[in-house]
């Protein structure tokens, strides 16, 4: 028995011990909707979407899928556990979906709710325009999609289909950003590492237009008869960020910026959202805010966002962002975290709200 050879397999031996003792490092924290806790005095932090009221206040949906009611102040007026998986308003209404496919009118003061409609299928994104409910919904276990539209009036229904591409970022991903011009809907996928896939739907027509566009989709901001679209990566701490408008099956890049070792300004980050204000936008990169010209050219770094991101994500070496909403209220500005709740721009800082 050579003694180098025994202390190397004691060595070895030890070091198995100690790896195999180890604990399994935890799961990254999903953002995906979860069975309904009791409401806590820390649930109205933890916002996965927000929308604006007529009134100056905020409705929200939480991570484990609460509505919360913000008044004028941003303090919270009412909170109320459930299952809500989108929300919506129209106007002085508010429109909340669930997870079995019901889809409730809330009462906009106290949030009780009063079933209205029924989908087939998890509704992923809702929007209400008078009596016309529009509905992006996730009928089952395949990774096929539709749209219904539904008459909350006469209960007139009908349903477009969206078949699976088997493109790498629609099997991998599913829809997460979307929105409404005059005829259509428009749905976007974020698939990390694997790009993105952006989607239009004629509701008249009933037909879907394939944009090509390969890029991880954030979010859209229509700006006339214009769709723009916008987003980025992030992945092994290689970034990057683009705004792009979309015509047609084509989309072509108004601003893009791509990490290169050196440093850049702006910097190469995912623009997690946009808002128009006046003649320029309002553009959040990853968490600097910008106010940036109609062509953008000209950058002016606003305020940065002091929040909290969920580390990890499934399908890249890296982390959503922690905005989930961008809000104007009248001349206000209001970003939703997704872990430290609201903020509210005043002056050249974004000051969260206590």
């Amino acid at each position: 028995m050579i003694p180098v050879t025994l202390a190397g397999v004691r060595i070895l031996a030890l070091m198995l011990v100690a790896c195999s003792s180890s604990p399994a490092p935890a799961p990254a924290p999903r953002q995906t909707p979860l069975p309904p806790p009791a409401v806590t005095p820390t649930s109205a932090r933890e916002l996965a979407d927000a929308v604006a009221l007529r009134d100056g206040g905020i409705l929200a949906r939480t991570t484990a899928g609460g509505l919360v009611r913000f008044g004028a102040t941003l303090h919270v007026q009412t909170e109320v556990a459930g299952r809500a998986i989108a929300i919506a308003v129209d106007g002085d209404r508010a429109f909340a979906g669930l997870a079995d496919g019901t889809i409730e009118e809330l009462d906009p003061t106290t949030l009780a709710p009063t079933p209205v409609a029924r989908v087939t299928g998890e509704p992923l994104w809702l929007s209400v325009r008078g009596p016309e409910l529009v509905v992006f919904a996730h009928p089952g276990a395949a990774k096929a999609y539709k749209v219904e539209i539904k008459r909350l009036d006469t209960g007139a229904a009908r349903s477009i289909a969206i078949p699976n591409d088997r493109s790498e970022a629609m099997e991998i991903a599913a829809p997460a950003t979307f929105a409404r011009d005059a005829t259509a809907v428009w749905f976007g996928i974020d698939a990390g590492e694997w790009g993105g896939w952006v989607g239009r739907v004629d509701l008249a027509a009933g037909t879907l237009t394939h944009v090509v566009h390969e890029d991880d989709v954030y979010g859209f901001l229509a700006v006339g008869d214009r769709m723009l679209a916008h987003g980025g990566s992030v992945h092994m701490g290689i970034t990057d960020g683009y705004v792009a408008e979309l015509a047609g099956k084509a989309s072509r890049n108004l601003w893009k910026a791509e990490w290169n070792y050196e440093p850049q300004t702006p910097p190469p980050v995912p623009v997690v959202r946009m808002l128009v204000e006046g003649d320029h936008y309002l553009v959040l990169l990853w968490n600097e805010l910008y106010r940036v010209d109609a062509a953008f050219k000209t950058w002016t770094r606003v305020a940065k966002l002091e929040a909290r991101v969920h580390p990890g994500r499934p399908d890249a070496v890296g982390s959503y962002p922690a905005t989930t909403a961008m809000l104007k209220l009248g001349d206000r500005l209001v970003i939703a975290t997704v872990r430290d709740g609201l903020f509210e721009l005043r002056g050249d800082q974004l000051v969260k709200v206590e």
